[in-house]
């Protein structure tokens, strides 16, 4: 089960109110049972003020502020309880990321889905946002298969199958490690000068880390 507490004046708690707590919450899910229900949750990501998480069956909840869309509910409203994100249906997610105000999604077919503000292009598609989740159609990643996908405050990363990583979106200091030709926005790119095969990534809110073998 899903527990959560601090700041809930969004609804990022996902408790059905705005309350703020200091004692661990059970998250309702839609059916106001908990959230686990018949699957289990395999994974949660939380963003500034929202919410995600992953269940065992590949669907997808989001639950807080959703200003940019990064709710993926088709509107700019606070979602207050974990309310599933309906154009990931039929799709076996493996893994999900929340930034400030967007959200990403990888499959077992290594397809990568994002939602929300694009203003930095951490979504890696065109147009200032995505309401509603996304395929992100990249040349660079077309024969790659991305088994994670983790997103910082404006910009996403992703680690592929072939245990390569690949940024995109800010690189206000230099967070993509696309290397000194790049500036500001940045679209799809391998990160450089890995030692190695790259096993695992993360990302900060304006930085990045990588486990190497």
């Amino acid at each position: 089960m899903v527990w959560s507490w601090g700041c809930g004046a969004n609804g990022q708690l996902g408790t059905g109110r705005r309350d703020n707590t200091s004692c661990p919450q059970g998250v309702l899910a839609p059916d106001a049972s908990s959230l686990h229900g018949c699957q289990p949750c395999k994974q949660v990501a939380c963003g500034i003020r929202h919410s995600v998480a992953l269940l065992a069956d590949g669907q997808v909840l989001c639950w807080g502020w959703s200003l940019y869309g990064q709710c993926g509910q088709g509107s700019t409203s606070d979602v207050l309880s974990p309310t599933i994100v309906a154009d990931l249906g039929g799709l076996m997610v493996t893994h999900v990321g929340a930034g400030h105000g967007h959200t990403s999604a990888c499959t077992d077919a290594g397809a990568v889905y994002v939602w929300g503000t694009n203003g930095e292009g951490q979504l890696g598609v065109e147009g200032r946002s995505a309401f509603r989740a996304t395929l992100l159609e990249s040349p660079v990643l077309d024969a790659e298969d991305v088994v994670k996908v983790c997103c910082g405050a404006r910009h996403t990363v992703a680690l592929t199958r072939s245990k390569r990583a690949y940024a995109w979106g800010w690189d206000e200091y230099g967070q993509l490690g696309a290397g000194r030709d790049a500036e500001g926005r940045v679209d799809v790119r391998r990160v450089r000068d890995a030692a190695g095969p790259i096993t695992d990534v993360s990302a900060g809110w304006w930085h990045t880390a990588m486990l190497v073998e």
